[in-house]
């Protein structure tokens, strides 16, 4: 244990070594422990103003976290696995031990059957040499007597073969526990320098301008009464209906964010329905963990993920024809509304069905199947997003 610590400790000085000062500003390299360090610094750059440069610090400083996680785990699985090794050399020396015990110990019962026939107790009273039915009788004695020590040796090998082979047992779990875990971390790697990826083609506008429309979601959510639902809605007519308030997701924060699904995940719900009336396995909370899906540590959405095989086009305001002709061929489309005092627009909806102005809609705040026309105004369409093979 004290030699998978060390292990453990080497390994943690020396990724601090290679990023001494790679969390921006704060020193690890003297902290007793490093991955708290890491940790306390991506919440301190979280709590800062939402810019570019701390977005792209924020990422580094998480794939630094991530990449000491998986130094360490790695080392974990290579401690085990060493733990392993010299766990079945043991029982492969134990087992063979039991099998020479076994051994011997029914061939002193053989023996001792033997003796017993050849034996009479009472031919002490028939003959005159008892010095030689004395010798007679120590000899049994000892023979007796090995055989006692073996069958005890026996046991107490047996014992201790049990032992090691659950302890073996158990080390075989922690060693498939750590490499579900090191697959996890390593998944989470990629995410995260997907995200980068993304971040970096950001430009600072694009930024100020998702944190806008954010903020409009926010002010909608908070304007539109209780934002989480009591219980779960249903699926709409066809099923495929998704909430952004339901109670089973509603408090889930997006990707590396502090929103919300609830707040701020009106698109996130609208693409999932797409996914869903597609027949894909998809809901708000799947789409919402992936943190690829979304700028740095906001929960600004990037171009949709569409499902395999199928592609997306985007139409600006109320484009009648587009809108109309893919409803006559069953494709859903994903609208984009703008609200009055709203600079980016500040909500997204479905509309599933309908043509020249009267549209049925699933509204991922509102509710399922509704008159469009109760709630917006063809004029108040921003964009129209039709994804489709």
């Amino acid at each position: 244990m004290l030699k998978k610590k060390l292990i453990s400790l080497a390994l943690l000085l020396a990724l601090v070594l290679i990023f001494p000062k790679g969390i921006y500003g704060q020193d690890c390299s003297q902290s007793s422990d490093p991955v708290q360090c890491f940790q306390d610094s991506i919440d301190k750059l979280q709590s800062t103003k939402t810019t570019l440069s701390n977005q792209i610090q924020l990422i580094n400083s998480q794939i630094s976290l991530t990449s000491l996680k998986i130094t360490q785990t790695q080392a974990s699985i290579k401690s085990t696995q060493k733990e392993i090794a010299d766990l079945t050399i043991k029982i492969g020396q134990l087992d063979l031990s039991l099998n020479q015990l076994s051994n011997l110990y029914i061939q002193q019962v053989a023996q001792n059957y033997k003796l017993s026939k050849r034996y009479n107790p009472f031919s002490i009273f028939l003959t005159t040499n008892f010095n030689h039915v004395l010798e007679q009788y120590k000899y049994i004695s000892e023979v007796q007597k090995d055989s006692q020590n073996t069958l005890v040796n026996l046991e107490t090998v047996r014992a201790q073969d049990d032992q090691q082979k659950t302890e073996k047992t158990t080390k075989q779990q922690q060693l498939t526990d750590l490499q579900s875990k090191l697959a996890v971390q390593q998944n989470t790697l990629s995410s995260q320098n997907i995200v980068k990826k993304n971040t970096l083609a950001l430009t600072q506008k694009q930024l100020d301008d998702a944190i806008a429309q954010l903020n409009e979601l926010r002010n909608f959510s908070n304007s539109n009464g209780p934002m989480c639902l009591t219980n779960s809605p249903g699926g709409g007519d066809g099923g495929w209906f998704y909430s952004q308030r339901d109670p089973k997701w509603c408090n889930q924060y997006i990707g590396y964010s502090k929103d919300t699904i609830g707040e701020v995940g009106c698109f996130i719900a609208s693409v999932a329905m797409i996914w869903k009336k597609y027949g894909f396995d998809m809901s708000p909370s799947m789409y919402a963990a992936r943190p690829d899906h979304f700028a740095g540590s906001t929960a600004w959405m990037l171009a949709p993920e569409v499902p395999p095989g199928f592609g997306s086009q985007v139409a600006s305001g109320y484009n009648k024809s587009f809108l109309d002709n893919a409803l006559s061929n069953g494709h859903p489309i994903i609208v984009q509304l703008y609200m009055r005092g709203s600079s980016s627009g500040m909500h997204f909806i479905v509309i599933k069905s309908g043509s020249n102005g009267n549209y049925k809609m699933n509204d991922p705040w509102f509710g399922a199947d509704l008159n469009f026309s109760d709630h917006y105004s063809l004029g108040s369409i921003m964009s129209l997003r039709l994804i489709s093979k």
